[in-house]
């Protein structure tokens, strides 16, 4: 991590797209086995599922590829409307 007042941005990619995304630390990286949300959550755009990490602690993981055509939809929608 860096100083109080750094910000840092992760830059992820699906096929030519790319796009950043601001997160508030870089704990590390790592290989995850990524479980199901269930039923109740299986829906959720931009969550791919869920892991645990050390010390007991279970994350979300993003859904690159959803977020990405999530914003270039928007995009879209945005150039239509201001024409």
């Amino acid at each position: 991590t860096g100083p109080p007042d750094s910000q840092f941005v992760v830059v992820v990619g699906l096929a030519q797209d790319r796009l950043g995304i601001a997160v508030d630390e870089l704990v590390g990286q790592q290989d995850v086995v990524v479980k199901s949300l269930g039923r109740l959550l299986a829906g959720t755009r931009g969550i791919a599922g869920a892991t645990d990490l050390d010390y007991r602690r279970t994350v979300l993981v993003l859904d690159v590829g959803a977020i990405i055509e999530e914003v270039l939809a928007g995009e879209r929608a945005l150039r239509e409307a201001s024409r």
